[in-house]
């Protein structure tokens, strides 16, 4: 399995996972957020990729700035194929989205707000 970076011709394949888990989306609407990004540290989105290059998931990983809490690191999206589920792609890509949330000096990932009675997990 390999992990890479989302592209905008991605945006296709992520839209079918997203379907899978219940949030319909069109390939259109998922384009800009593949691209660049004005956020600085820009969001992190990543593909794993099976040993032919079919993605079998994707996570997104951003900064988040709040009143309330210090800076931390915030998994917005996280899909493993239904096919290819239990098989560590899903531990890949938490693991790849650990490291971007250590690179940019985040101390704290937090599951995002969609996944009820997440704990923070300390970096």
């Amino acid at each position: 399995m390999t992990i890479r970076h989302a592209r905008p011709e991605d945006a296709a394949v992520i839209a079918a996972l997203a379907t899978q888990l219940g949030y319909p989306a069109l390939p259109r609407k998922r384009k800009p957020a593949c691209g660049t990004s004005s956020l600085k540290p820009a969001p992190r989105y990543l593909l794993a990729l099976d040993e032919h290059s079919t993605v079998i998931g994707y996570g997104h990983v951003f900064g988040a700035h709040r009143v309330d809490s210090d800076p931390f690191a915030e998994i917005g999206a996280l899909v493993v194929d239904e096919t290819r589920r239990s098989r560590g792609t899903g531990a890949a890509l938490v693991a790849a989205m650990e490291a971007w949330a250590i690179e940019h000096g985040y101390r704290e990932l937090r599951v995002g707000a969609t996944s009820c009675g997440s704990a923070p997990r300390l970096l």
